[in-house]
This record gives C-alpha cells, structure tokens and sequence, in this order.
C-alpha cells in the first residue's frame, strides 16, 4: 500500500542541514515485504516482524548520494532485494505509523551525524551511551556533542496523519 512521505530536516552544524524523505510501505502480507524476512529480519532476535508492519523506503538523500555508505556500517541503510531501492535499516517491528515516526526522529538525526562525522553515531550513542531505549539522552547528547537537532518532522499532508495513525 502506498503511503504518503514523511519529511524531516536536521541540523548537523550551524551551517549545514540535511532533508530526509521517507515514504513508509505497509506490510499487510508476507508478499509485501521490500526486504527479504528471511535475510534481513530473521537473522535478528526479534525475527520476522508480525504484520502490519511498515518499511521505510529513502526517497531523499538519494540512491546515489546514500550508495557509497553501502557496508561501510556508518548510515544504517539497506536495499531491498525486490527493487534495489534504499530503506531504512531497522529490525524492529513498525507496527503503525506513530511507531515509525518516532523511530525515524531517531534515524534521521542518527544518519545526518553519522554522514557529517564519517563514523555510526546511531548505533554508537543510542544504541551504545543510551542503551537502546533513552530517547532525551540521544537528542541531547546530539546536540550537544555532535551539533546535531531535529528542526521539523512534518507530513507532506496533515490529513494523512488524522486517517493513518
């Protein structure tokens, strides 16, 4: 099912800002999965998710801009087996779009860092300093220590949000 993209603008210095489309695609069968279950999910302790879920396909930064950080384990993307397009590379499961919101303020400012600074800040401070689950302590350590801020995080469409949540 096709969705309407989200925007999300982040702050990585007092010069410099980074603009993240992401189109989510929700998962109502096992055939409507973008990333393969079994190669990306499974693997993982929370396994395949349970449906609904929703993937998060990377509309901008572009294909190209986002392909020399394929392996480098710096930006957590992963390109679908299906289409070749990038998607955001998250195992959890999104089950509503509130949930993918929220994941993706985590990302976006992950990702616009970890683009700026060459290194995985996602992985390192959320999932690391911040055990995986202290979201005020991320932002503010971003900010903080990396110059990095959520400016906005809006739907190209506020009707969307009213009927999609």
């Amino acid at each position: 099912m096709k969705l309407k993209p989200m925007r999300f603008n982040v702050k990585t210095s007092s010069r410099d800002l980074r603009c993240f489309e992401i189109e989510p695609h929700l998962v109502s069968t096992p055939e409507d999965f973008f990333l393969d279950p079994k190669l990306f999910y499974a693997p993982f302790p929370q396994g395949i998710p349970a449906l609904p879920h929703h993937e998060m396909e990377i509309l901008v930064p572009s294909k190209d801009f986002l392909l020399p950080f394929k392996g480098q384990h710096i930006v957590h993307v992963h390109y679908s087996e299906r289409t070749g397009a990038p998607f955001v590379c998250w195992t959890g499961r999104l089950k509503d779009l509130a949930e993918a919101r929220l994941m993706l303020e985590l990302w976006t400012v992950g990702a616009a860092a970890s683009i700026r600074y060459g290194r995985d800040l996602l992985g390192g401070v959320f999932g690391g300093e911040c055990g995986g689950t202290d979201r005020k302590k991320f932002f503010r350590i971003m900010k903080e220590r990396f110059e990095t801020e959520l400016l906005s995080d809006e739907v190209t469409d506020e009707h969307f949000w009213a009927t999609n949540v």
